[in-house]
């Protein structure tokens, strides 16, 4: 999905990413509250969970993390940390 626009409310984002059957890629916690307790329909969240480690880890997480991962993102609902992927369909 492309870069939103700067004020979009977190319904609005999830909504248009609904709209165009995109995975939202965020590190944005608040849409883990919208799919994991309030089960906001989507088409995949992965929520990337990875303050405290340098530029290069993070890098090095998101690739590894698409290398390996990919092929679970559609429909389910991911937490990325530097130590593992969980994942709830």
């Amino acid at each position: 999905m492309p870069e939103t626009a700067p004020g979009l409310s977190d319904s609005d984002v999830l909504d248009r990413a609904n709209r165009m059957k995109a995975i939202l890629i965020t590190g944005d916690k608040d849409f883990g509250e919208m799919v994991f307790r309030r089960r906001a329909t989507n088409h995949g969240v992965v929520l990337f969970r990875l303050s405290g480690l340098t530029q290069e880890r993070k890098a090095a997480v998101a690739v590894e993390t698409f290398l390996n991962h990919t092929a679970s993102f559609a429909g389910a609902s991911c937490v990325v940390t530097d130590r593992r992927v969980r994942s709830e369909s």
